[in-house]
Order: C-alpha cells, then sequence, then structure tokens
C-alpha cells in the first residue's frame, strides 16, 4: 500500500473515522478510544495520563472539540500525509486548525501526530501583552 498516492477523497474517506475517534476519546477522556489509531510512537508519546491532564486541565466540562469541521487539503510528504481541516473548540471564539498526520506501520494507517491550533487566543494573548 502507498499511502501517500491515494487521492485526496480516499485519504479523508481514512482520516474522518480516524479523526473522530480521536475527538470522541478526547471529548469522553476515553484512552482507547482516543489512541485507537496511534503510531507506536504516538502511543509512548500522549499516555492515558497525559490525555486525562489535558482534559482536565483545557476543558473538565467535556465536549472540548466539536464535531462540525470542513476539510481543507491534504499535504504529502516524505513523513506521510497531514489531513487539514478547519473547526472549533469549545469555549473560544474563532475556529481552528486541525491536523492529523498519517502514515503507514506495519501495513496499516496510523496516526504519527494530532493536534490543533486556535490562533484566537495567541492573537487575544499577543493584543494584551502590547497594551
Amino acid at each position: 500500500m502507498n499511502f501517500s498516492t491515494k487521492t485526496d477523497q480516499e485519504i479523508l474517506a481514512i482520516a474522518e473515522p480516524i479523526w473522530e475517534s480521536i475527538s470522541q476519546g478526547s471529548n469522553e477522556v476515553n484512552y482507547e478510544k482516543f489512541s485507537k489509531h496511534f503510531s507506536k510512537k504516538m502511543l509512548q508519546a500522549v499516555p492515558e495520563t497525559e490525555l486525562r491532564r489535558q482534559m482536565e486541565e483545557n476543558n473538565p466540562e467535556g465536549d472540548f472539540l466539536l464535531p462540525d469541521r470542513d476539510f481543507i487539503s491534504c499535504i504529502r510528504h516524505e513523513t506521510g500525509v497531514s489531513v487539514l481541516w478547519k473547526g472549533r473548540i469549545s469555549k473560544v471564539n474563532g475556529e481552528c486548525l486541525l491536523v492529523l498526520l498519517l502514515d503507514e506501520e506495519d501495513s496499516e494507517i496510523k496516526v504519527f501526530s494530532a493536534w490543533f491550533r486556535n490562533f484566537t487566543a495567541k492573537c487575544k494573548k499577543a493584543s494584551e501583552n502590547s497594551a
């Protein structure tokens, strides 16, 4: 299987359920669901204690990652394929960038990185510091 040669739609068909699992697992603080598609390296980098810490710190009420998102693009590179969406997180105004880095490991598609970036919070913080 040469994952990076697939079309955007073929990659998206694989990536969407993976992101759903990560998002739901995060919101439910369900590590098994959250990490179901993680690579070996990701499992080591993000243990269950880290998921719990992040959720307690950032959103103890749950539903942190909102389900609605808009596909932006797939970016192919030597370390896999990055899938980008425009999405939202709860209790923060504005949109954020959702990124999922996928590649092959042991003949399966695995998550090598998953993150979001909320630019609104950074912009607010920077403007407060300059005042």
